[in-house]
């Protein structure tokens, strides 16, 4: 795998992916970061096989955060349906709480 930082230009990554190196090419793109922002498709088409968004997923959360705190200080709380219908249930479903649970149940029956 070869992995270069902080290429600026799709022309560099182009190049990069011209010499023939016969390893995964690595691309990553940070948000507001010196890289162009490429998509998936466009990160392939280039010869590239890793796509890499080291900090996508913070910036979301960060943001959902921040947008969350401002509702709760203009009106105290959250409003019913920022989160959904069942929003506890649905986050430990998504992390597996349910299966820990039924898991630690049977443990302790043997």
């Amino acid at each position: 795998m070869l992995f270069v930082e902080a290429l600026e230009s799709v022309d560099e990554f182009e190049r990069l992916g011209d010499e023939g190196f016969e390893v995964p090419l690595v691309f990553n793109r940070v948000e507001g970061g010196r890289s162009p922002a490429l998509s998936a498709d466009e990160v392939s088409a280039i010869g590239y096989r890793i796509l890499l968004l080291p900090i996508s997923l913070l910036l979301a959360a960060t943001q959902a955060m921040q947008e969350t705190l401002a509702d709760i200080r203009r009106t105290g709380t959250t409003s019913p349906d920022t989160f959904g219908t069942d929003p506890f249930r649905g986050f430990t479903d998504m992390i597996g709480l349910p299966e820990v649970l039924d898991s630690q149940a049977r443990l302790a029956h043997d």
